[in-house]
């Protein structure tokens, strides 16, 4: 799957996934980018969905809670 272009705010979260998971070996929790970013709940279930569409990350759905996962 070719990866899809990303908005300013869905490359910033990204980044900021990805620069977690490089210095603590874990991706965040929704709330940890919600505290991050400055918004909700919604809002980064939002981000994190479009970029599982967009082909950027996947989720491992098996753990609790759910890895993030850089593709």
């Amino acid at each position: 799957m070719k990866k899809q272009p990303l908005t300013d705010k869905q490359k910033e979260v990204l980044s900021y996934i990805k620069n977690h998971i490089s210095k603590n070996g874990y991706s965040p929790s929704w709330e940890e980018i919600a505290d991050r970013f400055d918004t909700s709940i919604a809002n980064v279930r939002r981000y994190i969905n479009f970029l599982v569409k967009k082909g950027h990350i996947t989720k491992d759905n098996t753990t609790r809670p759910p890895s993030i996962i850089i593709t």
